[in-house]
């Protein structure tokens, strides 16, 4: 769905008379400023759970909102489009940890026995969604974090590259280590700022946020002394 301008905080969408649940999933302002159209990705359920794939735009009503407060209706809702998952693709960043945790058993105990790490179960879950993914216009990049964050590959259709590369991914070493979680989810989200439609990251992690800075005493080479808080990266 495209509306004219961009809300500030959208409150709700109209009800659908059968609906039980109106979604918004994803907001797309990446056309704001050249033609002032803001795209909403929204899921549709009825009653019973299922998705409503008729929608109309004369049984939608977008309100907005500067404080959270008042709310003003948008007029302007130019069109409403079914499927737009399929149709259009999304694109996903896998992002792993690949911190030393990783690299310990599912208890938390040190081991030397690959099959028993937490990294290979984390390897195969990744390789189980990259054979889900069905969809021929969805795009998979990958990306992985210790004390520092790796960008491996931009979203892409070459599944076969991205499970490839996953053997690449190696066992940290001193420095690199640490946990830089939310600092890396922050570097995942601006990897996916200037790309247009629906985008998600999925993060495959055993652990907690133990910033490099905290941890070692030592500037971070691209974070300085600032640690990041879990919502810097959502609010991104």
């Amino acid at each position: 769905m495209t509306v004219k301008r961009f809300a500030c905080l959208i409150s709700m969408l109209a009800s659908i008379v059968s609906a039980q649940s109106v979604r918004i999933a994803q907001i797309d302002n990446s056309s704001l400023l050249l033609n002032q159209k803001v795209k909403l990705y929204i899921n549709i359920t009825d009653r019973e759970g299922n998705l409503i794939k008729d929608a109309t735009a004369d049984r939608f009503q977008v309100f907005e909102s500067i404080d959270g407060n008042d709310y003003t209706p948008i007029p302007g809702i130019t069109r409403v489009e079914s499927k737009a998952n399929y149709v259009q693709g999304i694109n996903l960043i896998l992002l792993l940890d690949n911190s030393g945790s990783m690299y310990r058993d599912m208890s938390g105990a040190r081991t030397t026995d690959v099959d028993s790490m937490r990294i290979t179960f984390a390897k195969r879950a990744a390789r189980t969604f990259l054979k889900s993914v069905t969809n021929p216009k969805d795009r998979i990049g990958l990306a992985s974090y210790h004390s520092f964050y790796t960008s491996h590959s931009s979203p892409t259709r070459d599944k076969v590259l991205i499970e490839r590369t996953l053997d690449e991914i190696t066992q940290p070493q001193d420095d690199e280590l640490h946990t830089e979680l939310y600092g890396s989810f922050y570097l995942a989200v601006d990897e996916l700022r200037n790309i247009r439609g629906r985008k998600a990251i999925i993060l495959l992690s055993d652990g907690e946020n133990s910033p490099y800075y905290s941890m070692t005493k030592k500037e971070h080479p691209r974070f300085g002394a600032k640690i990041f808080t879990y919502d810097e990266p959502v609010a991104y």
